[in-house]
């Protein structure tokens, strides 16, 4: 494969990474790893100081968290936030190039 082409599949799958896309899989690689560190709901939200529904929000997609919780929730799962949403970033980016093309830009 010409990494040109590659490079340009990449931009185009970017472009429909929307917050709103985002969420759901930032949500979901974040509830792996608590469940993963053997912590409930109620533990991750005392140590983020929220409320257990925050958390659960959270990991639904239905609300995004700020930079400071989510690196109080790495260091309470014991790994990088860089690894956590690597696997996020590439979980929401499974658009084909029909759905990519058919999406609003």
């Amino acid at each position: 494969m010409n990494p040109l082409d590659c490079t340009a599949r990449f931009a185009s799958v970017v472009k429909l990474t929307r917050a709103d896309q985002a969420r759901p899989a930032v949500g979901a690689t974040l509830r792996k790893y608590r469940r993963a560190a053997g912590m409930t709901q109620v533990a991750m939200a005392k140590h983020l100081k929220v409320g257990q529904a925050q958390i659960s929000k959270i990991e639904r997609g239905e609300s995004s968290l700020r930079v400071d919780q989510l690196f109080r929730w790495a260091v309470a799962v014991g790994q990088p936030p860089s690894t956590m949403l690597s696997e996020a970033e590439w979980a929401g980016w499974t658009l084909t190039d029909e759905q990519a093309t058919e999406a609003d830009l």
